[in-house]
């Protein structure tokens, strides 16, 4: 039986773009379809292009765990106020779901992209690992990625891709991977030769990332 564990997080944040006083917000075409692509916010805060196939960073955020940072690039819709929802795909089964308002920018192209890059807040927030309905490892395994994304008028796109979800800080890759492997009762714990593990995730020299039975 297939097995489906979704998280769903609707952040309950304003609408973060340019209001309708200030200026008309609509980037590219109203005779076209709206249209987006997906992007992922690179290690050093920047937009990056999702290509198929592609190693997308897993992020570690202010709450813990690891997510993908995914983003939209759109066109032929009001940029003010756009609703992005990020998920993550084993097959037909989803992994994870996140919906958040975000702040979109024209980038002088044709197209709007996420303002704010270094930041966190105009991406979706996929949660990545631990994942409970995972039956193979996170990191370095195929995945779909999909966004969708509406604007305050209805207008309506989405795009989905295959990438790899990596683990690309070296500091912390044995506990990230740890994180990252299929949940089978067992915790991702901190020890040391005579230290003690902290419960704040931080490491004393020597220390070494192991899963706890």
């Amino acid at each position: 039986m297939t097995r489906s564990w979704v998280v769903l997080r609707l952040m309950g944040l304003p609408f973060l773009g340019c209001t309708d006083e200030a200026s008309d917000c609509f980037v590219g075409s109203r005779d076209e379809p709206a249209q987006v692509e997906l992007v992922f916010r690179t290690e050093t805060g920047q937009i990056a292009p999702a290509q198929e196939g592609q190693s997308v960073p897993l992020v570690e955020p202010p709450q813990g765990g690891q997510i993908l940072a995914i983003g939209a690039r759109a066109r032929h819709l009001n940029a003010c106020g756009v609703v992005l929802t990020g998920s993550m795909w084993d097959g037909a089964t989803a992994l994870s779901v996140e919906r958040r308002p975000v702040k979109m920018v024209p980038n002088g192209n044709g197209w709007a992209e996420p303002a704010h890059p270094e930041e966190l807040q105009n991406f979706a927030n996929i949660a990545a690992c631990p994942s409970a309905a995972a039956e193979k490892s996170i990191h370095g395994e195929r995945y779909d990625v999909q966004v969708n994304v509406e604007d305050r008028t209805g207008r309506r796109a989405e795009a989905r891709i295959g990438v790899i979800p990596t683990c690309s800080e070296p500091a912390k890759l044995d506990l990230c991977t740890c994180f990252c492997a299929p949940v089978t009762g067992r915790s991702c714990t901190l020890r040391s030769d005579g230290g003690t593990a902290r419960g704040d995730g931080s490491q004393d020299a020597g220390e070494t990332p192991q899963a706890s039975p």
